[in-house]
């Protein structure tokens, strides 16, 4: 292999990656803007307690740093109390691909009955300041429970 062609290698190889490098930059400007925002699941898990799973999955190429996220639950009827098994992130950063995930219990306790657990449709909602490609802007989800909103 002569010389020259071992550098018209090179040369197109430092062009390919800096195609590449421009690419994946210039990619989220080009994307239309429904695709920016993270997408929302609540899920009913079955079993003897009936337990709501929230995921908020980013689906974007670059990450999405959410501050001030106010979670909200809204049920039918008289279940007042939700329970979570960790406390859902008030300031998080969710990189590329990656999900944040919390499960909740919805129950109606009094001082004489024992925990009566709530099973039906149940709304989450989130309302934070999401910081995504270096502009900031109020993210407004919701999504009922088995099923998805972006």
């Amino acid at each position: 292999m002569s010389k020259k062609t071992k550098t018209s290698r090179k040369r197109a190889i430092g062009y390919l990656l800096l195609f590449l490098f421009l690419a994946y930059a210039v990619a989220p400007w080009v994307v239309p803007s429904t695709s920016r925002n993270p997408t929302l699941t609540v899920q009913l898990l079955p079993g003897k307690v009936p337990t709501y799973e929230v995921r908020l999955t980013n689906p974007t190429p670059w990450p999405i740093a959410l501050n001030r996220a106010l979670w909200l639950v809204t049920n039918q009827g008289i279940y007042m109390y939700w329970d979570t098994s960790e406390p859902p992130a008030q300031n998080l950063a969710l990189l590329p691909l990656q999900a944040h995930i919390f499960q909740f219990t919805i129950f109606n306790a009094t001082s004489t009955e024992a925990k009566n657990y709530y099973s039906g449709p149940v709304l989450v909602e989130l309302h934070a300041t999401a910081q995504m490609l270096w502009t900031p802007s109020t993210l407004r989800l919701q999504s009922w429970s088995n099923s998805t909103s972006t």
